[in-house]
């Protein structure tokens, strides 16, 4: 049956009913149209429950519903539905991080010396968005092989496509793109647009790595568009960013209540979360020093524009 490994991934790592499961195979292997009555006798699936069923695959966006009398169900592209899937699911992931650190916000009643430890990408990625959410200033200063978002395309499919690439060249401090990537990207992009200040600081070998694997998969017209784009985009946002001769074995990022340690520990990511007055102003300093001592990106994407 086509798309069996597909529905095995829906089930497995999302979370989908077996009855989920067995109405989006009939409708598949029939190609057809069906009301609930035709769908229940084929997957056995009592008439008591199977608008359940029905009603939460239209509500994830994987099976699409005509209004015939009596009303039938299909799937004309499960290939674009599941698209489709994904991008609900990366939105209600959002909304439901967003509303658990707003409450978390209210309600925390936290020491001024806090310390929690994360103990995975997942938790290390979430504590970022939150930073990058609900932070005014924001300094970062980035592991040996990572990329700011800033420096990627806004739009989801673009996103997701050159951070691919990027990762395979440089490789990355949280891995493959995942839907919290996406989610961390928006939330970068939400902070540009509102024009809050960003600070970054990463290494020349990842910038070099960066724009190389840019010229090998997109070409040398793509990169000199791409540069003046970047230039033009860091000029309009409150975002900067500067070289360093040094590559870092760690990820920090700061905000005016909190900062954020991570490392990479196998293929894995360790992290440990700071809520602190004086580690603010620790970190805040030790950053600053470094920062200082780099070299505005823009002066790096003139010497790269004069090359090409």
């Amino acid at each position: 049956m086509e798309f069996a490994a597909v529905l095995n991934e829906l089930q497995q790592k999302y979370g989908l009913k077996e009855n989920e499961i067995a109405i989006l195979r009939f409708l598949i292997d029939s190609n057809r149209k069906s009301d609930a009555r035709e769908i229940s006798r084929r997957t056995k699936i009592p008439m008591g429950r199977i608008y359940d069923f029905l009603n939460e695959l239209l509500t994830k966006r994987l099976i699409e519903k005509a209004d015939d009398v009596p009303a039938k169900y299909f799937i004309s592209n499960f290939g674009q539905n599941v698209i489709d899937f994904l991008n609900y699911q990366s939105e209600l992931d959002k909304n439901k991080y967003i509303a658990l650190t707003s409450a978390l916000e209210k309600e925390s009643t936290l020491s001024s010396a806090s310390i929690r430890i994360l103990h995975s990408k997942d938790e290390f990625m979430f504590e970022l968005v939150r930073q990058a959410e609900f932070s005014g200033r924001f300094k970062v200063l980035l592991l040996g092989l990572s990329v700011p978002f800033v420096l990627y395309p806004e739009s989801k499919e673009d996103f997701v496509k050159m951070r691919n690439m990027a990762v395979v060249k440089t490789g990355a401090l949280t891995g493959k793109t995942s839907r919290l990537h996406i989610i961390l990207n928006e939330a970068f992009n939400k902070r540009h647009n509102r024009k809050q200040k960003t600070e970054f600081a990463m290494s020349e070998k990842t910038f070099d790595l960066f724009i190389k694997s840019l010229f090998e998969n997109y070409g040398k017209n793509f990169v000199k568009r791409y540069l003046l784009g970047i230039k033009s985009k860091l000029a309009n946002y409150d975002a900067h960013i500067r070289i360093l001769k040094e590559s870092f074995p760690y990820y920090i990022s700061i905000s005016e209540k909190s900062v954020i340690f991570a490392t990479r520990s196998g293929d894995d990511t360790t992290s440990v979360v700071f809520e602190s007055t004086d580690a603010v102003k620790l970190m805040t300093k030790l950053f600053d020093l470094f920062y200082n001592e780099g070299r505005d990106i823009n002066e790096v994407f003139d010497e790269y524009l004069k090359k090409i």
